[in-house]
């Protein structure tokens, strides 16, 4: 029977060590190498890789259609208003439906897949399979969420539901709770492999410990999800089949085939400049619906800043240990209670600095700000405009780390 590996890809130097188990063998334990010795004892083996979910956006998405190919179709369209980047430069791949019209995807920018693909070329591998490594933690319960503690390198994964998932460093979970807001867990499930330190939850929150052994990868491998489900390797980046070899000696049958392909195509162009229309009917009722919920808040945008969540990560993984984002926002949630007049409106991230939009009662509001950051250390804060008028205090600062 052939033989499973499974390697646990971490964005690293390339003759880096790697953890990669092999399915079958005596001893059933994680080992670790370069890739280059991990090919050699891969050979002819199904290749299973675990990524990095750092890079990844998880999307849940409501589009006027069923079908998986459609959706796949549909989905850039409709998330083009909710992503920053260009929806060409982006993989999107279908994780599940998960009622009628809402259907749940893993975004990730082509050049991370081609890069990782580059980086198994050149050692003779061609993964057979794709997953995220957040989605291979168990899957939680309603209002649960599942987390592991990684000491060696301060990382938290957690895994918020059956399809989405950050990576963060483990002093952002009290910060992540918080901007969950009505999505927030009732619970906590830690993953206990070994003697964890202590994890900072709020007191309304339970935690909960799940005694696991091995490493990390064994944790993993053990709840690897079932069939395509979480599978990155879609679309273009579908494994390629060996079927053409069969069909040689029946070439006018192929050839038939070629023609249905055609015709399918055009098919699909027709359909989707139809779903175009549908999916901008939906994304102008969802801005609208937004809007009558937070009356206060006008950026819609703000509705994923989740997506931001891993950018410390990913710095964190080239070698910068800088963290980004919620080191300012956590600053900033300290700095609001100081300043109580003060109402958040908006918010962008650009340049590795964070624009808050505010709106205050008086220009009090913005001096008890600027006097609690002058007190600080490591934050740099900027105003970049105030406005006072008969409605209050139009406020735009600039907060990034110094």
């Amino acid at each position: 029977m052939r033989q499973t590996v499974y390697i646990h890809l971490r964005d690293i130097a390339a003759d880096a060590p790697l953890a990669y188990r092999v399915d079958g063998a005596a001893t059933g334990a994680t080992s670790h190498a370069p890739l280059a010795e991990i090919a050699a004892e891969a050979a002819g083996a199904r290749v299973v890789v675990l990524v990095p979910c750092a890079p990844i956006r998880f999307l849940d998405v409501e589009l006027p259609v069923r079908s998986r190919s459609r959706a796949l179709v549909a989905a850039p369209y409709a998330c083009e208003d909710r992503l920053a980047e260009d929806v060409d430069k982006l993989h999107f791949a279908h994780l599940a439906r998960s009622d009628e019209h809402h259907h749940a995807f893993a975004v990730i920018a082509h050049g991370r897949m081609e890069a990782w693909f580059a980086r198994f070329a050149e050692v003779g591998l061609r993964p057979d399979a794709m997953i995220p490594e957040v989605l291979c933690l168990p899957e939680p319960a309603d209002g649960e969420w599942v987390v592991h503690r990684d000491d060696d390198d301060g990382r938290l994964l957690v895994r918020q539901s059956r399809n989405a998932g950050v990576v963060t460093q483990v002093g952002n979970l009290p910060t992540l709770l918080a901007l969950a807001g009505e999505q927030a867990p009732q619970q906590v499930r830690l993953i206990q492999r070994g003697d964890h330190g202590a994890l900072d939850v709020p007191d309304h929150v339970a935690l909960n410990r799940q005694p696991e052994f091995g490493e990390l990868l064994d944790v993993l491998v053990r709840y690897l999800p079932d069939g395509e489900h979480a599978d990155l390797l879609q679309g273009v980046y579908a494994p390629q089949s060996n079927a053409s070899r069969h069909l040689r000696p029946w070439r006018t049958a192929a050839i038939l085939a070629t023609a249905a392909l055609l015709l399918s195509l055009a098919y699909q162009v027709t359909e989707t400049l139809r779903l175009q229309g549908q999916a901008d009917a939906q994304q102008a009722a969802n801005v609208e619906r937004f809007k009558r919920a937070f009356p206060g808040y006008n950026d819609v945008r703000h509705q994923q800043l989740t997506s931001f969540l891993g950018a410390e990560m990913r710095s964190a993984e080239g070698g910068d240990d800088a963290a980004s984002l919620l080191p300012l926002l956590d600053s900033y949630v300290q700095a609001a209670q100081t300043a109580k007049g003060l109402s958040l409106r908006g918010m962008q991230w650009r340049d590795n600095a964070l624009l808050l939009s505010l709106r205050g009662e008086s220009l009090s509001d913005l001096e008890a700000l600027r006097t609690w950051y002058q007190q600080q250390q490591g934050v740099s804060f900027e105003v970049q405009n105030a406005d006072a008028g008969s409605d209050g205090v139009q406020i735009r600062v600039r907060l990034r780390r110094s």
